[in-house]
């Protein structure tokens, strides 16, 4: 397998599950700054220009969510989903939805005002927009984290993948730890997994980072 990633974007999520399953894998490293995600060689393997994006021989597969079920189907013995069939299983699927579709777009808003409108003077209020939505975003989610456990009782891809929000939670500037301490206590029980720990060695980051 081999992973197209950016350090800190979305693709932790699968960079931290491929370590967690023992995949063999590597990794190809995406320059936002070069514009390498928008290279034809990149687009013809991504025509959406983005990262994550996964191979596995002739099979391509973009988009997190999708990539975190695969990986955690291909290798069933790591225990990273709950059984078919079952309501945590259901609320797995429910968080990683509600991450990729609700937390992550708004996250656009404030990275990514140009997506939006092609008016540059309308760009500060996406940006302050999306700072109210993405804060309520998390509110939500510390209200509905357990105290002291993982997102479906059992630790799953959708761990990791909340891990990667909550460092854009502190990119943006928010005091993460102090207004949301269930989820400061999920990050920390988060980056003390060794497989956690190699993922952000390699690309250089920490999930408490804050703005440079």
């Amino acid at each position: 397998m081999k992973l197209f990633y950016a350090p800190g974007t979305c693709a932790l999520a699968p960079h931290i599950v491929l370590e967690e399953v023992g995949a063999a894998f590597t990794l190809e490293k995406v320059d936002f700054a070069a514009k390498q995600q928008s290279s034809p060689e990149y687009l013809r393997l991504n025509p959406k220009g983005r990262v994550p994006l996964l191979v596995d021989g002739d099979f391509t597969l973009t988009e997190a969510p999708a990539i975190l079920q695969y990986i955690a189907e291909r290798f069933p013995e790591a225990d990273l989903t709950p059984a078919l069939g079952t309501r945590e299983r259901a609320r797995m699927l429910e968080w990683l939805n509600y991450l990729s579709s609700g937390v992550h777009i708004a996250f656009s808003y404030i990275m990514r005002p140009h997506r939006y409108t092609d008016d540059t003077t309308a760009y500060p209020g996406i940006i302050e927009k999306g700072r109210t939505v993405f804060y309520d975003c998390f509110r939500l989610i510390e209200e509905r984290m357990p105290e002291d456990g993982w997102l479906v009782g059992t630790y799953s891809v959708a761990d990791p993948y909340l891990g990667a929000m909550y460092r854009w939670g502190n990119r943006a500037g928010y005091a993460m730890k102090q207004d949301f301490p269930r989820l400061g206590a999920h990050a920390k029980r988060l980056a003390a997994r060794p497989a956690v720990q190699r993922a952000l060695a390699t690309e250089g980051i920490t999930l408490e980072d804050r703005p440079s």
